[in-house]
């Protein structure tokens, strides 16, 4: 009997698979026909697919001519001809102020091009140049970026090691240096590095990273009338908070939170400071309405969460804290 029951179990799978295969292959045969397929599936062979080498797009002519004239005003030591090849504001690290012009620019010269990136350049060949799709045309890994503007082909960025660049490090320490003392921090530790400011000038935001706990910060100063440059008697709250870089354009994104409260602040420039980019910095409180202890963080989410801009962000402004304090503390 056991026998039986068996020999009934596969002839009943046997069957199954003879209508299912049946089945199968009308769909396949249907699916190919929609297709316009004129061949069998059963005998088709599958297609190999190569891998496409990704081919870099040539630079093109204009800005070919353009890194030839900046290469040779380089070799030639031609500062003046360079200064014209740049885009002003060129952006610096915080808390140097950005590059505003030509005079400025001659100036600074050797914080910009240290000694190390004019070697490269003047051993440089085109081939050490690429177009990197809407970003620009890079040199070496992003040392220099070039972009057409309005006025022509313009150098975009200059970026610098400041392990390999002395002039960088000694003009970055002295001005984080004068921002610690206008803010009372004796700590060396302690790195100042971003300041924005609500175009209401009631609320500034400043950043600094300890370099000894890893952690960043975020100091709050408000006033309810506006900022006073005596920045200790505004209102002010420090916190940590978690900073974020997302998105191919490197924006930043800080997020800060005391008790059940958090504000949210985006530098979303890409390039620089631009302050006709609306809304490209901005911040947003989120309260919590049912607590009952009241925080600063509530006071601001109060003001401006009562008048939203359509994306849900207050604006900002970047600023450079000892460009607002020093003319006002003198």
């Amino acid at each position: 009997m056991k026998k039986k029951s068996i020999l009934f179990l596969l002839l009943g799978i046997t069957a199954l698979l003879i209508v299912c295969g049946g089945w199968l292959t009308k769909c396949s045969k249907v699916h190919t026909e929609i297709l316009g397929e004129i061949h069998s599936p059963e005998y088709e062979t599958p297609q190999e697919y190569e891998h496409e080498e990704y081919i870099e797009p040539p630079i093109d002519s204009l800005s070919q001519v353009f890194i030839e004239d900046f290469t040779q005003a380089v070799r030639q030591n031609n500062r003046s001809a360079i200064a014209k090849m740049i885009a002003y504001p060129l952006s610096q690290p915080y808390p140097l102020q950005d590059i505003a012009n030509e005079k400025e620019f001659i100036k600074h010269y050797h914080r910009i091009f240290p000694k190390s990136l004019l070697q490269r350049l003047n051993t440089s060949t085109m081939d050490d140049w690429s177009q990197v799709g809407w970003r620009g045309i890079m040199f070496c890994n992003g040392h220099i970026w070039i972009d057409l503007f309005d006025s022509g082909v313009k150098i975009r960025t200059v970026n610098s090691d400041i392990d390999d660049n002395p002039q960088l490090y000694t003009d970055l320490e002295n001005a984080r240096q004068k921002e610690r003392t206008l803010l009372g921090i004796t700590d060396t530790h302690i790195i100042p590095f971003a300041c924005y400011l609500s175009k209401d000038s009631t609320t500034l935001i400043h950043f600094t990273h300890d370099t000894v706990d890893g952690e960043s910060y975020t100091t709050i100063y408000y006033n309810s009338h506006q900022i006073d440059w005596n920045l200790q008697t505004n209102s002010q709250l420090q916190l940590r908070c978690s900073h974020e870089i997302q998105g191919s354009c490197a924006n930043d994104f800080y997020r800060a939170t005391q008790d059940n409260d958090t504000i949210e602040i985006w530098d979303m420039n890409c390039g620089g400071f631009d302050d006709n980019e609306e809304y490209a910095y901005g911040f947003h409180v989120i309260a919590d309405t049912t607590s009952q202890d009241k925080n600063l963080l509530d006071t601001i989410g109060t003001r401006y969460n009562a008048d939203l801009n359509e994306y849900g962000y207050f604006a900002l402004i970047p600023m450079y804290l000892q460009e607002i304090i020093l003319p006002c503390n003198h």
